[in-house]
């Protein structure tokens, strides 16, 4: 009984951390196990390209949702939101924005004991915090206290994402999970920034999606509908880069001939490696999934802009009745080619909703055997249909018939993650065609990989892989890799030094971007030499860095959260490595796991930015700036149900009395003078100045003086 128990529980474990990080939630903070999923109202993402990585400004507006309606009976006066988020890997956060009425608190980026301390403090005497933290070098954690269960907060999280490349393109994912986390789903604003050397904004998995310029604005701005953000698996910003003969480098001068480098390397076009594939893309769509077709399609569109170079070809087959075939020639890999198949694939709407998997992959061994026997197949299939062993045997048995004597690479990507039926054979459960699946792949020399876990125990089809991620997974086996990597940098007339890399273990994707921070002495350009074993042959190249771009201070930013990242995976660290990185941390503004971002209500100590954009409403934010000690504001009672007494002292001149919502917008005024003394009394009904009754909430009243502004915070129940 005790092992039964010890298994329930290390089972319930595994399956808890196995979940996605990310969720979304609202919990009275002195009731905790009033808690329930949150709601995103607005979502927007400002883009910018910095290099190797991009900089993404997320601005979300969150509030109680629908769920609140469980919880009518129980009226506290503040919740707390609770963001739980992950970022990808090589990600760093460094910047966070809160949103008090219309004024933007610009975080302070302290020690995280004693932001937690002050937060905590503040929460207990119900005051106007929000905190950030690093709990691992991809999980993070936003809290923001208070939220009345009507009303809307806002915030800003500022972080750099690792770019992808490929075929002339940077590309970033847009933070899908984060936005998932909804109760519901937002559409999503996009805001990109473009100049000469980086240009023509693509959306990849939305086609068609249009970026209109701004007024006065330096981006461009796309909109992305909730639909999408529901049944994606994934959404990804691309531009046109300015990376030549597959090299990218950019230098941060700090001093004379000194400074900070950022190199980004494609392996297949700087290294001169030559793959010259020929793929076809076969679909058995039986509806097993969570996943919709369009999403399929749009995962295959990524893969070959991503993965292919112009050079290799292509060629798409469906099941069908009688299987449908996109071409009876292979297609090139350039991007127009790519483009356009996939433009006309989304109005034909090629797959059927049943399985014809025999057919489906004898009509590529056919294809393939008619063009030259020179090619494989990337099967995306979500069917249980050969699931027996028995069918799934006699299936294997007659497609390696078909083959004769040269094996055509069966690759699997496997995407059924509901209706899943299992058989148990030889002391293993097989899911779904897990048995055939595997079978064919490793019987031809291909490749599988599923969405789903792959141990009984644990296996809930709530905890499975993204079809992204499991073809990415995928397309890196199929592709190859340098092994053994080697490289050796330096600069003309000096040397480079102190470098971070994401090919820490000597093997390198050959085509997946090789990134490289670090310092230099001396001046471009940077000579690089690589060497390693492909395919079982040894390579060496010398390599020019060519054009190098003129980099900003974020260079240095990369190279600190690298430095940060290593520092934070010693084993046994100790006082002095922790007191390194919270000064690089604070420094730099790059939170580290012992720093956190702090953000408290605007106040005598307290100043709001007065130089933070918000890209999202831009000239519409003003500073809260120091008033003189003899220039006050009272409200009260508060909360208030009906009239509003507002108690405010002047001691000359004329003053404004403004009420705003959570939103910024100004719902109410009231215009002062000096005849009415120095100690004014003004009572608002709540009501705006249309006379409109406004709902519950809470609203800032800002006295405007020639001497500056004061504000109060209140609460309409």
């Amino acid at each position: 009984m005790k092992r039964y128990l010890l298994f329930t529980l290390l089972a319930g474990i595994y399956a808890y951390t196995a979940q996605a990080y990310t969720t979304l939630r609202m919990q009275d903070p002195q009731r905790t196990w009033v808690s329930f999923q949150s709601k995103l109202d607005t979502a927007v993402v400002s883009i910018k390209p910095k290099g190797a990585y991009f900089e993404c400004g997320l601005y979300l507006t969150f509030s109680a949702g629908p769920n609140i309606s469980n919880y009518n009976y129980y009226n506290p006066d503040t919740f707390e939101m609770q963001l739980f988020f992950d970022l990808p890997e090589g990600s760093f956060v460094n910047d966070s924005w809160l949103w008090v009425g219309n004024q933007i608190v610009q975080a302070s980026i302290i020690d995280r004991g004693r932001a937690q301390m002050i937060y905590e403090g503040i929460v207990n005497r119900r005051k106007d915090p929000s905190i950030l933290y690093k709990n691992s070098n991809t999980q993070y954690e936003l809290r923001v206290f208070p939220v009345d269960k009507n009303e809307k907060r806002k915030v800003k999280i500022t972080y750099m994402v690792p770019a992808s490349w490929s075929n002339g393109r940077a590309s970033c994912p847009l933070p899908l999970n984060i936005l998932k986390a909804s109760a519901q789903a937002p559409h999503v604003e996009v805001l990109s920034y473009t100049d000469s050397d980086w240009s023509a904004p693509v959306i990849t998995e939305v086609p068609g999606t249009v970026f209109q310029p701004v007024q006065g604005q330096q981006f461009t701005r796309a909109v992305i509908p909730s639909s999408n953000v529901t049944n994606l698996t994934g959404i990804n910003y691309s531009l046109l880069s300015p990376m030549q003969n597959g090299m990218y480098t950019a230098l941060y001068q700090t001093g004379p001939n000194q400074g900070y480098y950022q190199m980004v390397m494609m392996p297949l076009q700087a290294a001169g490696i030559n793959l010259r594939r020929k793929t076809a893309f076969l679909f058995d769509y039986e509806g097993n999934s969570t996943t919709a077709p369009a999403a399929v399609l749009a995962k295959t569109r990524q893969i070959l802009l991503d993965n292919y170079q112009p050079t290799d070809s292509f060629n798409l087959m469906f099941s069908q009745l009688s299987i449908y075939q996109y071409s009876n020639t292979w297609l090139p890999c350039d991007s127009a080619t790519i483009n356009t198949v996939f433009n006309a694939l989304n109005l034909q709407n090629p797959m059927s909703a049943y399985s014809n998997l025999p057919s489906l992959i004898n009509a590529g061994i056919g294809f393939i055997n008619s063009t030259g026997r020179q090619g494989d197949m990337i099967l995306f299939s979500n069917t249980d249909n050969f699931s027996t062993i028995s069918a799934a045997n006699q299936l294997i048995t007659d497609l390696l018939a078909a083959m004769g004597p040269t094996r055509i690479p069966v690759h699997v990507v496997d995407f059924q993650d509901a209706n899943v039926s299992y058989v148990w054979s030889n002391g293993t459960y097989y899911y779904g065609n897990d048995y055939f699946n595997s079978n064919i792949a490793a019987l031809t020399g291909g490749i599988y990989e599923t969405v789903r876990l792959q141990n009984y125990y644990y296996y809930n089809s709530s905890y499975t892989r993204t079809l992204s991620e499991t073809a990415d997974d995928l397309m890196q086996q199929v592709q190859g890799s340098v092994n053994g990597f080697d490289s050796y940098l330096t600069a003309t007339n000096g040397f480079c030094y102190g470098s971070y890399d994401n090919a820490p273990l000597g093997v390198l994707s050959v085509n997946k971007p090789y990134i490289r921070v670090g310092r230099y002495t001396g001046t471009a350009p940077l000579q690089f030499h690589i060497a390693g074993s492909f395919q079982g042959t040894a390579i060496s190249h010398d390599l020019t860095t060519g054009t190098t771009a003129n980099a900003d201070s974020f260079t240095k930013k990369m190279w600190i959260a690298r430095f940060i990242e290593s520092m934070e995976s010693i084993a046994n660290i100790n006082s002095q490595q922790k007191g390194e990185i919270m000064d690089s941390s604070i420094n730099n503004r790059v939170l580290s796991r012992y720093t956190a971002f702090l953000a408290l209500e605007p106040s005598d100590t307290v100043k709001a930015c007065d130089n933070c954009e918000d890209e999202t409403n831009p000239g519409n934010t003003t500073a809260i700036d120091d008033l003189e000690d003899h220039t006050g504001i009272k409200a009260f009672p508060n909360p208030f149900s009906g009239n509003l007494t507002i108690k405010v002292y002047l001691e000359e001149g004329d003053a404004t009395l403004k009420v705003y919502n959570t939103m910024g917008q100004l719902v109410k005024t009231f215009e002062l003078n000096a005849s009415m003394g120095n100690e004014v009394t003004v009572t608002w009904d709540g009501k705006s100045d249309t006379g409109d009754e406004l709902s519950s909430g809470v609203y800032i009243v800002v006295l405007e003086t020639k001497a500056g502004k004061k504000i109060v915070r209140v609460v309409k129940s």
